[in-house]
């Protein structure tokens, strides 16, 4: 028989096998390990659009207002709302503004409520202006009455009020014969738009003509009217200058808009957005609006002389006679409104009384 001889390097490899079969650690895998899925992104935010018609075109002051306002939430929203303007009327005509906003054809409108004689008659107190009134905060002004008489809002309705605004007081301005007096006005065809151009013309002898915008220049270069009451600024933006020889400094109204919106589109926002909304078209709108509006009204009035348009200054015993009248106008108004039920009397008073008081002065 043969022994089988066992050197002592084999006794070592022998017992290194036994060991690593015994460890209990698998086998390396040729399989590649499984990664964990990726994480879902995290969806976007649903962005809320919304259009905005006004009747502006986009480079005259009031739209570059209303353009800061509409940024200004989109940026408190963190683009959350996406606000399109249509400038120009391009969704409806002036006088159709706020009943296509009603009707959903816009969310938001910039009305012009003189387009629409006789609707929204409580809301004309800030045409009562006397002719010596300057520039006073009438934004600051509205805001405050607006806080004392809740049916100054009520008359929009179905309509949600965001904010009231005023780009200031009118001045007449003439193409051929100049105003100087209250005697000047006779015979005068003015382009004015608004119930209470109705009276105001009886008492100073002129005719109102009533014509939106897009008109006037032709109308004036043919001699159809002799001139308009309007803001300043209105001769700049309208592109007016070249048909205009005097711009007479008097104010018979003030320049007065509001932006309203449709109550479901209002209604349908998230409450953090409705906040937003109402914050913007508070303190914040009042204050800045008259900022701009201030700067944008100097600027206008500056500019006519340097386009050849001389600028006139009524004298004072003029300016007088023309209030007088005007004493006569506002109070028959509020004789109306009040036999109605409403509160014109005092809208009238206190509108008085703030555009009279130092505070409410720029």
């Amino acid at each position: 028989m043969k022994r089988l001889l066992i050197t002592p390097l084999a006794v070592l490899l022998l017992l290194a096998l036994v060991a690593v079969s015994c460890s209990g650690s698998p086998a390396p895998s040729s399989e590649p390990s499984e990664k964990p899925a990726p994480s879902a992104a995290p969806a976007e935010a649903e962005v809320i659009e919304l259009s905005l018609h006004s009747h502006f075109p986009e480079v005259a002051g009031p739209a570059k207002a209303v353009s800061a306002w509409i940024d200004e939430i989109g940026t408190r929203t963190n683009g959350k709302v996406k606000i399109t303007p249509y400038w120009n009327s391009a969704k409806c005509p002036m006088d159709q503004a706020f009943d296509s906003t009603v009707a959903g054809m816009v969310d938001i409108c910039e009305n012009d409520h003189s387009a629409t004689p006789g609707r929204f008659s409580l809301w004309d107190f800030p045409y009562k202006v006397y002719a010596d009134t300057g520039f006073p905060n009438l934004n600051k002004v509205y805001y405050q009455v607006r806080q004392q008489y809740p049916e100054l809002d009520a008359q929009f309705a179905p309509a949600k009020v965001l904010l009231p605004f005023s780009w200031g007081t009118t001045s007449v301005m003439t193409t051929k014969k100049p105003i100087r007096t209250l005697d000047d006005f006779k015979g005068m065809k003015l382009v004015a738009i608004g119930e209470h151009v109705t009276t105001l013309s009886k008492e100073l002898g002129f005719t109102g003509v009533s014509m939106g915008p897009g008109d006037w220049y032709s109308a004036m270069d043919k001699g159809v009217v002799d001139g308009a009451i309007v803001a300043p600024t209105a001769g700049r933006d309208h592109k007016l200058m070249p048909v205009l020889k005097y711009v007479t400094k008097v104010n018979l109204f003030g320049a007065f808009f509001e932006l309203l919106m449709n109550q479901d589109s209002y209604d349908s926002l998230p409450p953090d957005v409705q906040a937003v909304f109402d914050e913007v078209s508070g303190e914040w709108a009042r204050d800045y609006f008259n900022t701009v509006a201030y700067e944008d009204w100097v600027g206008a009035l500056e500019a006519y002389p340097q386009n050849n348009v001389e600028v006139i200054d009524v004298a004072p015993e003029e300016i007088a006679k023309i209030n007088d009248k005007l004493d006569g106008v506002y109070a028959d108004w509020a004789d109306s409104l009040e036999s109605k039920g409403l509160p014109a009397q005092g809208v009238l008073d206190e509108f008085h009384r703030l555009i009279k008081d130092s505070a409410y002065q720029n």
